[in-house]
């Protein structure tokens, strides 16, 4: 996954490939950073893999010149980068200066200028068969640099400094935000994370993102050594604390009092923690003004911080967390808890003139749904959720190697064999593989780890992943004695009160393991409840209802099929709008002039394809959720109602989450997003090149009715989404698809295509 993306004209390949050079030299590897040295024209595939790649990264660079500034594949890529909240820093590569009014869009960010006086050579290189020279301002590099460490997205940007005798393992304590540089194997989770809450500070809505995951997949490490860190150091959030339920999440050794005093001290604003518990524990409407002003005060702290650089900037965000969510909900935490959701609602429901508070929450799935029932209760918004999944094989061989490359570079060597890595990797299996997993390269570490080898030799000597925890419970057995109530025989299941009676009844044995079977069976139902619901969904709704090869030798351009169960949207007068699967209708091959008139190009689309007739619904997007798919995530509809409406507030990698789900319902990888060349075709709905081409679908006329925008005169005009259908007086993009019929052509790909819109 490339953490940086250069954006940049074709007629600046050169450039781009010194900079990029000159970020390896910096310690990039290549992987890290995405260049696109193909251009424009190498092809619509390739511009999904610049968005994938746009996506997926953590910063975006712009090589700004005239060319690059007037490239439409450029604005495209910078547009991206802007939706989905990604960190831009514009460096000018030429021919432009810091007030050129090209750059307006661009005014509230980092600028640097490598063309600027004195340059100095970069180490020559060969491209295109001659010997290239490139000059660069070299304090615009080293400011380049300076702010991709302080955004901890540079190599080595997170420092670990090892206390006395630890190791690069922790084991089975949490990472803690001193453990960020040697946290691996959730590169893209955290992305995720970042992403989703950079989008709800746009949207404003919801206040609240949940991190639910199955016990044991690390969530605690996940926000304090992967999230957090990040958000730091991010200048439009101001992280507060990260609080837990636990002994009180008002007063309690990591209730709020506590945890938040040290960050106004970081801004030398001494706040005692006994005075901030009592005003939260006062009556009425008192407790809650006291919490408000908290959120107050420390976004002024952190706003004046970040108008020094930046005068204009929006205000940063404070931001809340709560880790162990489930102990919200335990019945000693329950009267604290209860109270401090009550305060927190009041804040987030009427934040304070010029804060924008938000709260981060992890807990475990098989306690998610206290919390998913309490929140609209208390008059909020429905959370976002993402679901943390368990780590896939290659992870766990970061979460392996690289913590022993980290203490190799700060401490001393550590090398770890190849086949160990390898075996470790398939011994982690299950849902308690990475706790398993942390606590045997810990014991590894200390039992063999002092000549800096780690072998599989030694690993099977200790008894592979079993033998610490075989060794770890005889230990407890022995500590115990002979007790034998079975009670005793319970704490056996929590560390640090583990007891043991070799000479208890067998029956109570017996009803204790039946007991605890029971307790698991209901948690591993509570663990794997997406995989049921898709299976469920799947079932149900899109069983038998794949096409078959004859199937689809049977279709004609105009003809339409749903690959799903037809359960017919009711919204409206419309009925015909399927709720599990997008309607498609086939389009026949042909050709079209893409572009200005001037500079028009014929473009050919080979074959027949398939495009959904309409925006994806609320419907279809919620068929979705429902199955265990796009991430658990349901958009705000904006008061207008759901249904047939078209979703909104999805963006680019929303849109591939649902398409992946809709091929695991399919059972193979057929439906994918439409290229813009394919949009184009099915929106002309022409299919010849020489043949005029209409302004609209319809003709050139926008008409009366045929329209859903601001001025076109339908009941939606200028008020809300229509929708989708006939019955919306909006014919869509593909609605006119239907008519195109009777040329004879047969279906020669199964690869549809879901437009989303």
């Amino acid at each position: 996954m490339p953490r940086l993306f250069i954006s940049h004209s074709s007629k600046d390949n050169v450039e781009a490939l010194a900079f990029q050079r000159w970020l390896t030299a910096a310690g990039w590897s290549e992987e890290d950073v995405f260049i696109d040295l193909h251009g424009i024209g190498a092809g619509e595939r390739w511009r999904d893999m610049l968005c994938k790649a746009n996506a997926a990264c953590e910063a975006v660079i712009l090589l700004a010149s005239p060319d690059s500034l007037e490239s439409k594949e450029c604005q495209r890529e910078m547009n991206l980068a802007e939706d989905l909240g990604k960190e831009i820093i514009v460096a000018i590569l030429r021919d432009l200066t810091k007030a050129d009014a090209r750059l307006a869009r661009y005014a509230d960010r980092q600028f640097v200028d490598l063309s600027a006086e004195p340059t100095e050579r970069m180490e020559p290189f060969e491209y295109d068969g001659q010997l290239r020279r490139v000059h660069f301002h070299m304090p615009a590099l080293n400011a380049i640099a300076a702010r991709l460490s302080h955004l901890g997205i540079a190599p080595n940007s997170f420092a670990w400094q090892p206390r006395e005798n630890e190791g690069p393992y922790p084991g089975l304590a949490a990472f803690s935000k001193d453990d960020a540089g040697i946290f691996f194997g959730r590169e893209a989770d955290i992305m995720t994370g970042l992403t989703r809450l950079r989008r709800l500070r746009r949207q404003r809505s919801p206040r609240l993102l949940i991190i639910q995951a199955a016990s044991g997949a690390g969530k605690s490490s996940f926000l304090r050594a992967g999230l957090w860190p990040r958000l730091k150091r991010d200048p439009d959030f101001a992280p507060l604390a990260i609080v837990r339920p636990a002994l009180g999440i008002i007063a309690g050794p990591d209730g709020i009092a506590r945890r938040i005093a040290p960050w106004f001290e970081h801004y030398r604003k001494v706040k005692v923690p006994g005075e901030i518990s009592a005003r939260l524990r006062k009556p009425g409407a008192e407790a809650a003004i006291a919490l408000a002003s908290l959120f107050s005060e420390a976004t002024f702290l952190a706003a004046n911080v970040r108008r020094a650089a930046a005068p204009d900037a929006r205000a940063p965000t404070p931001l809340l967390a709560i880790d162990q969510g489930e102990e919200l909900f335990a019945p000693e935490n329950e009267a604290e808890s209860g109270r401090f959701l009550e305060l927190l609602a009041a804040v987030l429901k009427e934040p304070p003139t010029d804060v924008d508070p938000y709260v981060l929450v992890t807990i475990r799935v098989d306690s998610v749904e206290p919390l998913l029932q309490r929140w609209p209760a208390l008059g909020l918004d429905a959370p976002e959720t993402q679901v943390l999944p368990p780590l896939a094989p290659s992870a766990y061989r970061d979460v392996i190697v690289k913590p022993a490359q980290v203490y190799s570079e700060r401490v001393r060597r550590l090398d770890v064999e190849p086949a160990l890595v390898d075996q470790l990797a398939r011994d982690a299996q299950g849902a308690d593989a990475l706790p398993l997993l942390a606590f045997t390269l810990e014991k590894l570490f200390h039992e063999f780890g002092r000549d800096g080898n780690l072998s599989i030799a030694r690993y099977e000597a200790m008894g592979g992943v079993g033998g610490p925890v075989d060794q770890a419970l005889a230990q407890a057995q022995q500590k115990a004695g002979d007790r034998g109530r079975p009670e005793d025989l319970k704490r056996l299941l929590i560390p640090g009160l583990a007891t043991w009676d070799p000479a208890a009844n067998a029956a109570n044995q017996a009803a204790i393991y039946t007991l605890l079977l029971a307790v698991i069976g209901g948690l591993l139902a509570r663990i794997y409840e997406p995989q049921v619901r898709f299976f469920a969904t799947w079932a149900m709704t899109f069983r038998g209802h794949r096409l078959t090869e004859a199937d689809i030798a049977r279709l004609k351009p105009g003809d339409t099929f749903a690959e799903c169960a037809q359960a017919f949207s009711k919204d409206g007068a419309d009925k015909k709008i399927s709720k599990n699967c997008p309607d498609m209708v086939v389009l026949p091959a042909g050709s079209f002039k893409k572009g200005e008139k001037d500079e028009a190009r014929v473009v050919t689309i080979a074959r027949p394809f398939a495009v959904s007739k309409f925006a994806i619904t609320f419907d279809q997007w919620d068929a979705c959720v429902a199955g265990g798919g796009c991430d658990g995530y349901r958009p705000s509809d904006n008061a207008w109602g759901r249904k047939s409406r078209p979703v909104i507030y999805v963006n680019w990698l929303d849109a591939q989450n649902y398409v992946e789900w809709l091929n695991h319902m399919a059972g193979a990888k057929l439906y994918r997003l439409l290229s813009e060349a394919e949009f184009e075709y099915a929106a002309r709905a022409v299919t010849s090149a020489d043949a005029p081409h209409p302004d609209y679908p319809w003709g050139d006329d926008i008409g009366r009715g045929n329209a859903n925008c601001d001025g076109c005169g339908s009941e939606w005009d200028g008020k809300q989404t229509a929708p989708v259908g006939p019955s919306s007086q909006t014919h869509s993009a593909f609605t006119i698809c239907r008519a195109m019929s009777g040329s004879g052509s047969k279906i020669a790909t199964k690869t549809h295509s879901v437009g989303l819109l």
